[in-house]
């Protein structure tokens, strides 16, 4: 009960992190531990669970600063990531770092040889998608994305590597 009780409470921090954005949220995150004092984060797996996905969430905003936003190892090496995303915060790092499902990113690298079109459904911010354009793997990609966020993010992101002609983005239900 005790527990589930602050595990509550650090849900409704998650979801506040969503909403205001990560600058802001860490703010709030340095607060909220200072006044509980970390000592909850000891106590319940659940609590620390929530405290390495803050930490998750803070080295890669200092990945993100210190590498620009592009990510600079791997198959999608070169590919510039947007300041805005529609996906967790705390996977910036490992795709900065290439890290980002790796077996994946590989395995796109690998077997895309003969291919000229892939195929993205559920494309979240494009990292497949956009950067094995940027990595020329493909010539043309076709993203699909439920949300009108995430396809504006996707437009800019294509926009923003130069590979917008070589990008169609579509709608898709959940």
């Amino acid at each position: 009960m005790f527990h589930l009780r602050y595990f509550e409470l650090a849900k409704k921090l998650v979801v506040a992190i969503l909403r205001v954005g990560v600058q802001h949220a860490f703010r709030l995150v340095r607060g909220w531990l200072l006044f509980q004092r970390m000592i909850f984060f000891s106590k319940s797996h659940a609590l620390s669970e929530f405290g390495v996905e803050i930490r998750k969430m803070h080295l890669s905003r200092k990945i993100n600063n210190e590498l620009h936003g592009i990510v600079s190892y791997g198959p999608f090496k070169g590919l510039k990531l947007l300041g805005d995303s529609s996906w967790l915060p705390s996977n910036r790092g490992n795709m900065l770092l290439g890290l980002y499902e790796k077996e994946i990113s590989e395995l796109i690298a690998t077997e895309s040889k003969g291919f000229k079109y892939l195929v993205d459904v559920g494309a979240a911010d494009g990292y497949f998608g956009l950067g094995a354009l940027v990595a020329n793997l493909f010539e043309h990609a076709y993203l699909f994305k439920s949300s009108e966020k995430g396809r504006s993010i996707l437009s800019d992101q294509a926009q923003l590597n130069g590979i917008s002609d070589r990008v169609s983005i579509f709608w898709t239900s959940r």
